[in-house]
């Protein structure tokens, strides 16, 4: 869920596979998946809300501490896109500590 301001909220939900390649501590990963999404926007003078088609391609990599669940995510890639109105597009990264259950 995003949210510009507080009148143009954007909601997707997108389900799809996740691939994890394994190299000894290194953990390599990749998710490509589909879905939909409702997003309320603005074209001029009036509110509008429509819904449409979303996907996100997704990837990283993880450096497995040894003889534990926790592991630091070295990079992770994510780019979304949802097909609604001119078409919205995401772009993130991240890094950190994770624990895996």
């Amino acid at each position: 869920m995003t949210k510009w301001y507080v009148n143009y909220p954007q909601y997707t939900a997108v389900a799809g596979v996740r691939a994890a390649f394994h190299q000894g501590r290194l953990t390599e990963y990749g998710f490509v998946g589909g879905g939909a999404g409702r997003a309320r926007y603005v074209v001029y003078p009036y509110a509008t809300s429509s819904t449409g088609g979303a996907i996100q391609l997704a990837g990283g990599a993880d450096f497995n501490i040894k003889d534990s669940r926790f592991a630091w995510r070295i990079v992770d890639f994510s780019y979304s896109r949802f097909f609604v109105g001119p078409g919205l597009n995401s772009f993130s990264g991240s890094t950190g500590l994770v624990y895996h259950f």
